[in-house]
């Protein structure tokens, strides 16, 4: 038994403000959107990738005036040495988490601050490293006033900047209908997001947490077939009776095998399977609940999917589903 489900597409998204101060009075606000990159968004490719908490390290400040592009990999004119002005110092600003109006997304919260000593001049880009004097360049974005308009900053050796960057995962705010073939046989599909207001789910991974704090991902890395086919709201999930499988079981083994992900793509297929002796519910498979993450098995559910008629697996069948899952800029 064999069957492909494509999950709509999660929406990323970023938001800088910046802060100048002279001593303890603020001379400047600005407050913009941020472009993540095309590299920045590869990173998002999780289970054997980087943690975002591990990728926006150090930021950046330069003077070039370039748009920002996707394929951007580095500042257009970044402030050398790179040891004296990128800054990994927050200031005494701890990471935050939390979730948008009516749980429409879950953000995180990084400062970084410059010293007087630091990014003096007249500043006009900024961009965020995993590493001090190399990249990669999770994104860029040329300084914008309140109008929109690209704008410069001047900072003397009198001043602090202070930025503060959040980044926004949205779940998917409409369901995805669908059909899945399976032996013959289609199966009306709905693909709700789950737990949006849940913390070991929709807010970014981890972020300045212990690794053992559950969150978002882009790889399926647990999965349940349930037996009902009610669906449920998107604070909640698929109830009754589950099969949980999880990744890095062996391939051909009952578990989850992610594919290898091809950069550029911000597409990852995973491979799940259940084995003949399980999930041989009486009444069939109703659908299935999918979470996302690293290797934290506690992480949330992210997805639910409802299977209309049922699929009804017995004892001599392996069931083999292929999840495709993607992201994108939020536009």
């Amino acid at each position: 038994m064999y069957g492909e489900l494509k999950l709509p597409s999660v929406e990323l998204e970023g938001i800088v403000t910046v802060e100048r101060f002279r001593g303890k009075v603020c001379t400047g606000i600005w407050k913009f959107k941020n472009l993540i990159t095309n590299v920045g968004l590869d990173a998002m490719r999780p289970y054997d990738g980087t943690r975002l908490d591990q990728i926006l390290v150090w930021m950046g400040v330069g003077t070039g005036s370039t748009a920002p592009a996707a394929t951007d990999t580095a500042l257009v004119a970044e402030l050398t040495p790179l040891t004296t002005h990128r800054t990994q110092g927050n200031g005494g600003f701890s990471d935050s988490r939390g979730f948008g109006p009516s749980f429409s997304y879950g953000w995180a919260k990084r400062v970084r601050l410059f010293l007087e000593a630091q990014a003096n001049g007249n500043l006009t880009e900024f961009g965020w490293f995993q590493t001090q004097t190399g990249g990669p360049m999770f994104s860029r974005m040329l300084f914008k006033d309140e109008f929109g308009v690209p704008t410069t900053i001047v900072k003397t050796a009198a001043d602090q900047l202070r930025v503060t960057y959040e980044i926004r995962i949205y779940p998917p705010a409409d369901d995805s209908l669908g059909t899945l073939l399976i032996s013959g046989t289609n199966h009306n599909t709905i693909v709700r997001p789950a737990n949006v207001d849940d913390t070991l789910a929709w807010l970014p991974l981890p972020f300045g947490f212990s690794s053992s704090t559950g969150g978002f991902g882009n790889t399926i890395h647990r999965a349940a077939a349930v037996e009902t086919n009610v669906m449920a709201n998107r604070e909640n999930e698929l109830g009754g009776t589950q099969e949980i499988i999880n990744v890095g079981s062996p391939p051909g083994t009952q578990g989850i095998t992610p594919a290898a992900y091809t950069n550029g793509t911000f597409v990852r297929d995973s491979e799940l399977r259940w084995d003949p002796g399980v999930a041989n519910f009486a009444t069939g498979i109703g659908g299935i609940l999918l979470a996302g993450g690293f290797t934290n098995p506690g992480n949330g559910f992210l997805f639910q999917s409802t299977f209309t008629p049922k699929v009804m697996k017995t004892d001599t069948f392996r069931f083999f589903l292929n999840v495709q899952y993607s992201w994108m800029r939020r536009p």
